[in-house]
């Protein structure tokens, strides 16, 4: 009887073992890099201030972790965390009746390199991308609040996408 559970559970065994699980973010592709520095990203877009509301989403989440300590001088950090918001357009969804605009979708796309400080090599490089919808208001001023929350929402977004494909190297 045990032999003949040995040989059911051996398979299953190693199959568990070999899977490469891991739970996200604690990958340890990066192992050499023990402090980051996080400079403004750029804006290649007309909105304005997406590049603070970036920066500071990833910095926060950075900062959320033990992994990785923050630095802000160059001379301290093992590598740089830099990137790009590459595009952003806020446009009409959804409409009613009237042809007013119910509705609007802010979308974010972002690239970002990991580069070693010493000798400048890519680390990791990627991409991430995101959309919020937010509600068409008669009063644009409370219309501009809304997408303000929608452009902070999709930044949070992006930094926690960035750290997790950072973390596990994808």
């Amino acid at each position: 009887m045990t032999r003949t559970l040995w040989f059911l559970f051996f398979p299953l065994l190693v199959l568990l073992a070999g899977c490469g699980y891991h739970r996200p973010g604690v990958g340890d592709n990066l192992g050499e890099v023990r402090t980051l520095r996080i400079p403004l990203f750029a804006n290649e877009t007309y909105e304005p201030y997406l590049e603070n509301e970036l920066t500071n989403a990833i910095t926060e989440r950075f900062l959320r972790t033990r992994r990785w300590r923050l630095v802000e001088t160059p001379d301290a950090a093992d590598a740089v965390f830099s990137g790009t918001v590459s595009s952003y357009r806020s446009v009409p969804v959804s409409f009613d009746r009237n042809d007013n605009i119910l509705e609007y979708r802010s979308e974010m796309t972002v690239s970002a390199v990991l580069r070693s400080s010493d000798e400048g090599r890519v680390l990791w490089k990627g991409k991430a991308s995101w959309s919020e919808e937010y509600p068409g208001l008669l009063d644009k001023g409370r219309q501009e609040d809304q997408e303000t929350e929608a452009i902070r929402a999709i930044a949070e977004r992006i930094a926690e996408e960035l750290y997790f494909r950072l973390a596990d190297n994808f």
